[in-house]
């Protein structure tokens, strides 16, 4: 059996620590064997939810015919089984070739919130203002160093673009979407923004960036 969809991967006793217990998101295990007609139904509906959940949710399969120990510490006696894994533990389980509908309900449970603020791609520096304050958001100041330091958003993180995907699973285990800006929403910002797109992460914009914030008089942070 194949897996086209790059967001599955297979995993092995020889990497299920590393890629399952230790990772940053949450996974789903997908049990299953060559064999059984009921994974090649599953399998579809599997990939779909991988898509779906990208960036939120790490999807990975695990043959039981060539892990059998993995088989057995999930104690899975009929397959195809799915196991969603949380900060290292089995907190859901799924068996059978359920539809794609349980296994969402599943997974919504421990992934991030699935949309953007609002449902909007930008946002006004007063909503920011409401959303840092009620602490829905995380917020990323895509900038450099210098100009960071002199000033930013209270709460912000200095992640440049060129950073966010090796920093993508610590920003992921914050579980909140991300409100990104440079100086004024430009093509750093736009960059980031198209990098969380493609990984699937719900990332807005700050309207006008931070020129914008200080225009309308909100606190500022300074980094001596």
């Amino acid at each position: 059996m194949t897996f086209p969809n790059a967001n599955v991967r297979t995993v092995t006793e020889a990497t299920f620590e590393s890629e399952v217990i230790q990772s940053e998101i949450p996974v789903l295990i997908d049990l299953y064997a060559d064999w059984c007609a009921p994974c090649k139904v599953l399998a579809p509906r599997v990939e779909a939810v991988a898509r779906e959940y990208a960036g939120r949710l790490k999807v990975v399969k695990v043959n039981t015919d060539d892990s059998p120990q993995i088989a057995k510490a999930f104690r899975a006696t009929s397959i195809p089984m799915l196991v969603l894994i949380s900060e290292g533990r089995p907190v859901g389980v799924l068996r059978g070739a359920v539809s794609r509908e349980e296994i969402v309900a599943l997974v919504e449970q421990a992934v991030a919130p699935s949309a953007g603020p609002s449902g909007i791609k930008n946002v006004k520096p007063q909503e920011l203002a409401k959303l840092i304050k009620g602490q829905q958001v995380q917020v990323i100041d895509v900038r450099e160093k210098a100009p960071y330091n002199r000033a930013h958003i209270p709460s912000a993180l200095n992640i440049m673009t060129s950073e966010i995907l090796e920093k993508l699973p610590e920003i992921a285990s914050a579980r909140k979407p991300v409100i990104v800006y440079d100086r004024s929403l430009g093509d750093d910002a736009k960059a980031a923004l198209e990098i969380f797109a493609q990984e699937g992460y719900p990332a807005a914009g700050l309207e006008g960036g931070i020129l914008a914030w200080e225009g309308d008089g909100l606190d500022i942070e300074r980094t001596n």
